[in-house]
């Protein structure tokens, strides 16, 4: 009887472990807001980035998926497919430096009213990714919006 609770009990803790890891994001710094949603989103070999198509926007794709390559071992393209990350600037992003990050199970959207922001949505991306390499890896669904803090005066 001892035996049963304590494997049944054992086995309950190894559940909510797992349950409460892939609901819980550490991302830095504290987004403003950040919801995270049932699913998730696959990247792969069939990824693409989707980005502005000046230097900068291609510069920062470019970081992306090279950052990638060296995380996870996914060697990604550029244009589009099925399950995209996109850039996107919008000027209706208020702050230099701010963006929006959303995880679907279609895409990743990074959206920023600068090249700045998305520099800064590409590198909370980077926070989700695994340190272990893959052949695809899964990121939790979310959504979240930044706004960098001002740097302090001294």
């Amino acid at each position: 009887m001892f035996k049963t609770l304590a494997i049944g009990a054992l086995a309950l803790c190894v559940l909510c472990s797992s349950v409460a890891s892939a609901t819980e994001l550490s991302i830095i710094p504290k987004p403003q807001k950040l919801e995270v949603d049932s699913g998730s989103y696959r990247l792969d070999a069939h990824t693409r980035i989707v980005a502005p198509a000046d230097a900068r926007g291609r510069e920062i794709a470019a970081f992306l998926s090279e950052a990638i390559r060296q995380q996870t071992g996914v060697t990604l393209g550029q244009g589009q497919s099925a399950h995209d990350i996109v850039l996107t600037l919008d000027p209706a992003v208020q702050g230099d430096e701010a963006y929006r990050l959303s995880v679907t199970a279609q895409r990743i959207a990074i959206t920023a009213a600068t090249d700045k922001g998305l520099f800064w949505g590409v590198q909370t991306l980077r926070q989700l990714l695994p340190l272990e390499k893959a052949r695809q890896w899964r990121s939790p669904r979310c959504t979240l919006r930044m706004r960098r803090p001002s740097p302090i005066a001294v």
